[in-house]
């Protein structure tokens, strides 16, 4: 006894894979998806940050610290010594806040993503701060006081 080949409507099982699905139902789909997309991304980033915390203030600082380690360029490429601020915190504050999403989402260090601009920005810094430091007083006591 031989089957023949039975013939069966796929496109009432599952019409967006049809050959003859139009344009508009696949554009249909398209934005469907990245609705979904979106807001699977935008809900995590809220609950990723107001983790643990009810403030908003401190939702905030792990926000620019998610933008810190993952698009340095958005945020300007700055330093977490120009980050604390302009939110007017402690450099500690910003530092511990990279550092929580860093553990929390197991992300690489923030200098293997920053952009030429911002590497010379932070090495910019770090000459000024050495000659800040160079043309200091001598201290009054220890080595260099005067005598």
């Amino acid at each position: 006894m031989r089957h023949s080949a039975t013939w069966f409507d796929f496109d009432k099982v599952c019409p967006e894979d049809s050959a003859t699905a139009s344009a508009a139902d696949e554009q249909k789909l398209a934005d469907d998806l990245v609705k979904a997309i979106f807001v699977s991304v935008i809900s995590f980033i809220f609950e990723f940050c107001f983790a643990q915390t009810r403030t908003l203030e401190c939702a905030f600082r792990r926000f620019v610290a998610l933008g810190y380690i993952v698009r340095p360029d958005l945020i300007g490429d700055k330093s977490q010594r120009n980050l604390a601020g302009e939110l007017k915190v402690a450099r500690s504050e910003v530092a511990r806040h990279v550092k929580f999403v860093r553990d929390g989402l197991e992300l690489e260090g923030h200098a293997r993503l920053m952009t030429a601009k911002g590497r010379a920005n932070v090495r910019l810094g770090q000459v000024r701060a050495r000659a800040a430091r160079l043309h200091q007083r001598p201290r009054a006591t220890g080595k260099g006081a005067p005598a």
